[in-house]
């Protein structure tokens, strides 16, 4: 996968994130999407060895929609292939976060910022992970609360 193949892996996140998106718009990144994971896909089907579409793959997923016990099994395998890296460490807390895990999403950004401290993005996305956990924790709490209260009555 070369690096045009990266900057369009990132178009595709951004313009499926786009908060004003009509629906029509979303559909055409949908669209485009479904049409990137394909071709990915067949890139590593290709070059199975090759780690880099294994991630690009999860990358994509776990930023947008699909598979993602897919993409999780293919972030898996490109840190099987590439196991020191902590870009596809990064990948993989993201891809258990999409599943909501994210527990395990924070075990593994913490392993990768342990790979690379200096990069902040690591930092921040390892904050926001505990974020999500915090909030959802907090909703359970409350959800069940609110169960508990109407019992009551």
């Amino acid at each position: 996968m070369c690096s045009s193949d990266l900057k369009e892996v990132d178009a595709l996140i951004a313009a499926y994130s786009l908060p004003d998106n009509t629906p029509e718009q979303r559909s055409e990144a949908v669209r485009k999407i479904n049409a990137a994971l394909a071709r990915i896909d067949a890139e590593i089907q290709a070059v199975p060895d090759d780690a880099n579409g294994y991630n690009e793959y999860a990358w994509l997923v776990a930023n947008t929609e699909g598979d993602v016990a897919k993409a999780t099994r293919y972030s898996k395998l490109s840190l099987i292939r590439s196991f020191d890296n902590s870009s596809y460490l990064d990948t993989l807390a993201h891809c258990r976060a999409a599943g909501g895990d994210y527990q395990g999403a924070i075990r593994t950004q913490r392993l990768a910022k342990r790979q690379d401290p200096h990069q902040r993005m690591l930092q921040r996305n390892l904050e926001r992970f505990e974020r999500l956990a915090k909030d959802r924790k907090s909703t359970r709490l409350n959800s069940s609360h609110l169960v508990i209260s109407y019992a009551v009555f």
